[in-house]
């Protein structure tokens, strides 16, 4: 049976059981910012696939990492290197190269995209988990809303705005564990009852050993986050200032014959950030200063990075009029870095974008949304690119089935480093080579299909299930453009290695994900995934990513209760150029016990990643880890 067969006929079989609305569904979505619509809206009736994890329910997974959250949600892959480094990937489009995948980072509505390295260091976000109010997954293209970078999917973390307490808190958290695992952190908020403004200042510690002793990098993470809100009656304008210190290694892994290695790198980060809202109007204005200075093995030059970025963004809401409901928006990015000690990029550079998008969310009837919308973007280098989207979803059974078509456009602009780079090899016994950039290289583009229902077909019962079908142009891969003589070296040795973006790769896949609530404080569920990625080439299958994944589990416990979570998560098995990596499934779980002292109240908890211990390295060239549990507590008063 064709995964298309199969999904028709569960969508068939959803639509002979209509239910009464009114039932509590499990693992609720909150209303919040929707990501594919730019505006607050129910879920059911998105016109993209889209996953939220309620900030309680992340706290509740027992992981030790932000990323490792990830593994929760349909189609995401999620594969670590280091303590200090991960992946995060969709859909099949996982590379040997944790550097290129085309998956957006938000945190409160600014980019954290690394625009040199062309990826999101998110082992290196400065947010405690503490302080998530929830995250917000969009699962394909997203360039429609918010441009290059949003290839293949987008991670919105929104944490909890000062003005969303009612009056002063101070909490705090601390936990310790294996492999020298300690983080503590505090969040102090000044908020008087009825008070028009607020400031919240966040301090946290996060450190943990190398997963072996090769690492020359433990990680010693310290950031302050000062946030202040006030509101003039229906204007909210808010000032956010970030500074964070930080050790980290990161891999370049094996490929075209050049060993891995790693980057032991000493980075500062510091941000600013203006924003202002009214209803449906919102706008901001930020600075990122970033600063890393990496010292490699023998095969790289050591070299320190300086990126300074500038973003301004307006969104905005009309309506509706009629059937019709408008979102436009507007922005400009501004980047300028240059490298010390190695010169690698041939001095200093600067690219600029601009965009503008407009979406109309067209409702015929009742039952029926339209969506369409279009964005232009301009890259000073890479040139324009226009991305347009259309999705339509229909209302099959009043409040409980939603069947959804959808058509999209994503793209990845390329990385600073793959326009300007300049970086010496050393292997032992050959004469030096060089990896360079080319400047150019467009953008890589995917034009995606899906098709998905969305339904509440029983009591407490939640299921959803889709298919997609996506075509890339232009993929970047590193190819070698030069070799060395033969005789006297071997044939088919490099001397030169640049960027190409002529690659063509097809992929397609099923998600399916059901959520069932038992109790009022109780719930299990389980999600899996199956996607292939061909090039179109040579019709060959590019093995970076699993076949198959799946997470299920269950939770118990209610606010003042015992709360527990286990879950299991389950990838097959993958190929990279450095070698194979088995099938592995990891059990993951935590719990923790309500206490009062006075008018302060707390929990005491114990959680882990992968409890049972199975020893496993997730790349081929990073490092062997097992077991990963810690015990804390937190207070709030």
């Amino acid at each position: 049976m064709t995964l298309s067969s199969t999904f028709l006929l569960s969508c068939v079989a959803l639509l002979q059981e209509p239910q009464d609305p009114d039932q509590d569904l499990p693992r609720p979505k909150p209303p919040g910012e929707s990501l594919s619509r730019g505006r607050e809206a129910p879920l059911a009736t998105a016109p993209s696939a889209v996953t939220v994890i309620p900030g309680d329910e992340l706290r509740s997974t027992g992981v030790r990492f932000l990323s490792d959250a990830l593994r929760l949600v349909p189609g995401f892959e999620v594969t670590r290197s280091f303590s200090t480094e991960s992946a995060v990937n969709a859909r099949g489009f996982n590379d040997d190269s944790s550097t290129l995948n085309g998956i957006l980072g938000v945190v409160d509505g600014r980019q954290v995209y690394n625009d040199f390295f062309g990826n999101v260091l998110w082992d290196a976000l400065p947010v405690p988990i503490e302080s998530i109010e929830r995250i917000e997954v969009i699962r394909g293209p997203g360039s429609f809303l918010y441009g290059p970078n949003a290839m293949h999917g987008i991670v919105n973390i929104i944490t909890k705005s000062p003005l969303a307490y009612a009056e002063d808190t101070i909490l705090v958290s601390g936990s310790g564990g294996l492999r020298g695992s300690d983080m503590a952190s505090a969040i102090i908020v000044r908020r008087a009852k009825e008070d028009p403004a607020a400031i919240k200042l966040t301090i946290a510690w996060d450190d943990i050993e190398d997963f072996s002793p090769r690492g020359a990098n433990a990680r010693d993470k310290i950031f302050v986050e000062a946030r202040y809100e006030r509101r003039f009656g229906e204007n909210i304008v808010g000032l956010t200032g970030v500074a964070s210190r930080q050790k980290l290694d990161t891999l370049i892994p094996t490929f075209l014959g050049v060993p891995a290695t790693l980057f032991a790198s000493d980075v500062v980060d510091l941000t600013s950030k203006v924003d202002w809202s009214n209803g449906p109007y919102k706008a901001y204005l930020s600075w990122d200063h970033f600063r890393s200075d990496s010292i490699p093995g023998a095969l790289y030059a050591p070299f320190s990075l300086l990126l300074d970025t500038v973003s301004v963004d307006a969104l905005a809401t009309f309506g509706p009029f009629g059937p019709h409901t408008l979102t436009a928006g507007t922005g400009y990015r501004y980047t300028h870095f240059s490298t010390d000690d190695a010169d690698i990029s041939d001095g200093a550079h600067a690219t600029n974008l601009a965009w503008v998008h407009l979406q109309d969310e067209f409702a015929p009837l009742k039952e029926l949304v339209v969506t369409g919308g279009v964005r232009l973007d301009r890259h000073s280098l890479a040139g324009p690119v226009v991305s347009p989207r259309l999705a339509v979803v229909w209302e099959a059974v009043q409040e409980r089935v939603w069947l959804r078509a959808s058509g999209g456009y994503g793209f990845r602009q390329p990385a600073l480093r793959e326009f300007w780079f300049r970086m010496p090899v050393n292997i032992a016994g050959l004469p030096p080579a060089e990896i360079t950039g080319d400047r150019d290289l467009r953008p890589e583009q995917m034009r995606s299909l899906e098709l998905a229902c969305h339904a509440t077909p029983a009591d407490r019962l939640r299921v959803e299930a889709g298919v997609f079908y996506n075509l890339v142009d232009r993929g970047v891969s590193y190819v070698a453009t030069s070799f060395l003589p033969s005789p006297p070296f071997p044939a088919g040795i490099p001397s030169t290695i640049g960027p190409s973006g002529t690659g063509q790769n097809l992929a397609y896949g099923m998600e399916a994900e059901v959520n069932y609530r038992f109790r009022e404080a109780g719930w299990v569920f389980a999600n899996g995934s199956f996607s292939e990625r061909f090039d179109r080439d040579t019709h060959d299958r590019i093995a970076f990513a699993p076949r198959w994944k799946a997470s299920a589990g269950v939770t118990l416990g209610g606010e003042d209760q015992v709360q527990g979570m286990a879950w299991v998560s389950f990838f097959d098995d993958v190929e990279f150029a450095g070698g194979r990596v088995p099938q592995h499934a990891l059990v993951n779980g935590r719990i923790s016990v309500p206490f009062t002292v006075g008018e302060s109240r707390g929990r005491l908890f114990v959680e882990g990643f992968n409890l049972l211990n199975r020893v496993h390295r997730e790349t081929p060239d990073g490092d062997e880890y097992g077991i990963l549990l810690s015990a804390g507590v937190s207070v709030r008063w």
